[in-house]
């Protein structure tokens, strides 16, 4: 709601990213505010004019201090803390709170009437979800939330939501197909990060984004606001799990990243790796894999089909195979489809 207000004031009636922000709290949240009080924010435009702040996140902190600020903001209990969690929510949905590197990022090109929309876009669904996850915090003395139960837990394990243990909070599990993402996907996810889990995202072994800390009740809004560029969740259960390209050398379901590797080797997490699949073959002359004096490249032969020795084996094996299969026999060497070689 606040989203389609701001826009509104914003393309509709010329406001600034500031005016815009703080004229459709007004509206939304009855703030009770005249025109000669609006315009307070007029100022936050531009950076304040030079680049600086963020004009949408000046305004935001004026609107928390109207919901949530007492007679002094030093004597209101928990005021300072819930002013620095917003900047870092804001920091963390938009990737900046300065108005410059938001502009690089964000604003339209020259010309173009929509200019910063999307960062007054963003600035709102981050200030509509913040109040909305701080007004409908219980009182210090009311009983604490209702646990998930289990059933609700497995039920939601099956949609890419793992729970943390104790609490009523899931990470989930956004799938990715082949590991490529857009950058509006990526955006997206990083705000839905923001507006509904903690802000942190991790990443899986199989290539999924891993959003940290999603409430229970607003999973519903986390799953319709990744729908909005084609994302989903999604389990890693048994029987599914997401296909990826193969990066590093293989394993039965994933992938073993080889940067990660390298660090691993670089930190002496590890001793040392024999490898012999890459992401890119031939593995390119400057590779840093070359010059790791704990790694052993092996070209992906498995065991050297130029050996005379080795080509006799198999022709012999292939040939026996053939009799086998002509006279109904049981074959050798099969794969072991339950090790998937």
């Amino acid at each position: 709601m606040l989203r389609e207000i701001a826009n509104d004031f914003y393309m509709n009636q010329n406001y600034n990213c500031g005016e815009c922000i703080l004229r459709a709290a007004n509206k939304a949240y009855d703030l009770g505010l005249d025109e000669r009080a609006l315009k307070l924010a007029s100022g936050f435009g531009a950076g304040m004019g030079c680049g600086n702040t963020c004009g949408a996140l000046s305004a935001a902190m004026s609107v928390l201090s109207l919901l949530f600020c007492g007679d002094k903001a030093h004597e209101t209990e928990g005021f300072k803390e819930l002013c620095a969690e917003y900047v870092d929510t804001f920091k963390a949905s938009l990737g900046s709170d300065n108005c410059e590197e938001l502009k690089a990022r964000y604003r339209y090109p020259e010309g173009d009437d929509r200019r910063c929309l999307i960062t007054v876009e963003k600035a709102a669904d981050v200030l509509e979800a913040f109040i909305a996850s701080h007004q409908s915090e219980p009182a210090s003395d009311a009983p604490s939330e209702t646990p998930v139960s289990a059933d609700e837990i497995k039920r939601l394990k099956g949609l890419g939501f793992l729970n943390n243990k104790g609490t009523n909070r899931f990470n989930a599990r956004v799938v990715t197909g082949n590991g490529r993402i857009t950058t509006a996907q990526a955006r997206c996810i990083a705000d839905a990060a923001a507006l509904y889990g903690s802000g942190q995202i991790t990443m899986t072994t199989r290539l999924s984004q891993e959003v940290i800390g999603v409430e229970y009740d607003k999973i519903p809004d986390f799953i319709a606001y990744l729908a909005k560029e084609g994302l989903e969740t999604g389990g890693t259960g048994a029987k599914i799990r997401p296909v990826v390209s193969c990066k590093g050398t293989t394993c039965q379901y994933g992938l073993i990243d080889t940067y990660a590797l390298l660090e691993a080797l670089d930190n002496k997490s590890i001793g040392g790796a024999l490898l012999d699949v890459f992401e890119e073959e031939p593995l390119p002359a400057d590779s840093p894999l070359w010059k790791n004096p704990r790694v052993m490249i092996t070209p992906h032969c498995s065991g050297g089909y130029h050996w005379k020795s080795v080509q006799d084996y198999y022709t012999q094996l292939v040939i026996r195979n053939l009799n086998h299969l002509k006279n109904q026999e049981p074959l050798e060497n099969l794969v072991n489809r339950a090790k998937g070689y």
